[in-house]
């Protein structure tokens, strides 16, 4: 016996077969990038539709974010002196540690993105009012190495010391430009876990904060007329700072034309803007509201 089926039924069967729960179009990383900027109200639907594409986004953003803030930097300056070798041989002064004492014919002073190497054997070691600018500085005196922490806000610094040791712990006698350079491959290590470390802090940062976003959020997924969850919430508390992220690191990247304070408070704004503008489209009338409570 013969059996005829009409395909139109079949295809009716697959879009509510278990495998095809997820009915909503599937977008790339790129898409949900440039949806979190410029086409803020389908972000919503994008979030409840592609779940699974979040731990991608946040690996992408927060490698974005190192290359903003790190990577570019870092590696222009490092052009700008003619890479590794040109800078211990040619730019820094001669150099070498003989009984615990570091010796030099000038003072040297280098930026690298937001942190400094201060070299200046006229000081037995560093302290507060030597530093003038916010960074990190890797600061070198005669007897001295110390790294620290400097902050000034135009009201007031903050200084702190991340280590400080005598030059007789850190380097041993006869250390000099030569042996920098024989050690280049391993200040492009280190370059690479300081790339790697800016990016895993810059996750946490930002999912950190979008539990504290989702409380603002939450109190209009709720009522949404898409079926979302706590999760998806919480991702969409992350993709909503894609706009503040990018303006925040590029003020830092520039060199803080708008105070860090002053950045942050707009992109806490513009945040909650996108998180209402989202969410927008999908809420109900203020009678359906009425009607579910």
């Amino acid at each position: 016996m013969e059996y005829f089926t009409d395909q139109n039924n079949l295809n009716k069967l697959d879009n509510i077969s278990p495998d095809n729960k997820n009915s909503g179009p599937k977008a790339s990383v790129m898409e949900l990038f440039v949806t979190s900027i410029i086409r803020i109200k389908k972000l919503a639907q994008l979030v409840v539709d592609n779940p699974s594409k979040f731990v991608s986004y946040v690996v992408f953003i927060s490698f974005l974010i190192g290359v903003m803030t790190f990577a570019v930097p870092s590696t222009s300056r490092i052009v700008s002196f003619g890479g590794f070798h040109n800078l211990f041989k040619n730019s820094m002064p001669e150099f070498s540690v003989s009984n615990g004492t570091l010796n030099a014919d000038k003072k040297f002073e280098m930026k690298l993105s937001n942190s400094y190497i201060i070299m200046d054997t006229t000081k037995g070691e560093f302290f507060a009012d030597d530093f003038e600018n916010t960074g990190i500085y890797f600061a070198l005196g005669k007897k001295n190495v110390k790294m620290v922490n400097y902050s000034h806000n135009g009201v007031r610094n903050s200084y702190t010391e991340i280590y400080s040791f005598q030059i007789s712990e850190i380097f041993p006698d006869g250390f000099n430009n030569d042996t920098l350079v024989r050690l280049i491959p391993a200040f492009y290590i280190m370059l690479i876990i300081s790339f790697l470390m800016i990016a895993f802090l810059s996750a946490f940062k930002y999912l950190l904060l979008s539990g504290l976003y989702i409380i603002y959020a939450r109190s209009a997924t709720q009522f949404s007329k898409l079926p979302m969850t706590l999760n998806n919430t919480f991702q969409l508390c992350f993709y909503a700072q894609t706009i503040a992220i990018i303006l925040v690191k590029t003020n830092e990247a520039i060199g803080y034309v708008v105070y860090p304070v002053i950045a942050s408070v707009i992109g806490v704004i513009i945040t909650l803007a996108v998180i209402s503008n989202a969410m927008k489209p999908h809420m109900p009338d203020i009678d359906e509201i009425i009607n579910n409570l």
